[in-house]
């Protein structure tokens, strides 16, 4: 099984990665699609008329939630994925686990260190 790298926030427990059902959101605000019962419009047909869409709740669109967390195949790619973000990674570790890979793809896949989704199964070391 192949082995991939993330950073993992110091508030939250490494034993938490492996077997539990993990949804991938984005960092920075919101992603939303259109809801394919309804067409975004909000509205089904129904026995009584027009009902609010029972699958967006009458709102047209829904959070997008995606399958796994997010990786990168390598070290390098962990560090290319973060120099194109910035961000301030004090006190988080960098965590090797062994993973499935997702049937989902990464909010930024094709980006900078091409991350992933991975379904954790191991954590096999913790880098600094």
């Amino acid at each position: 099984m192949s082995t991939y790298f993330r950073v993992q926030p110091a508030s939250r427990p490494l034993e938490a990665l492996v077997g539990a059902h993990h949804i991938s959101r984005l960092w920075v605000g919101d992603a939303t699609v259109r809801c394919p019962r309804c067409r975004g419009d909000g509205m089904v047909n129904g026995d009584e008329g027009e009902l609010p869409c029972p699958q967006c709740d009458g709102r047209g669109e829904y959070d997008d939630v995606r399958r796994g967390v997010s990786v990168c195949r390598s070290i390098e790619d962990l560090r290319r994925y973060f120099r194109s973000r910035s961000p301030n990674l004090d006190g988080d570790h960098i965590v090797e686990l062994e993973g499935e890979v997702s049937e989902d793809e990464d909010y930024d896949a094709g980006r900078p260190g091409d991350p992933l989704l991975v379904h954790p199964t191991r954590i096999v070391a913790i880098h600094p």
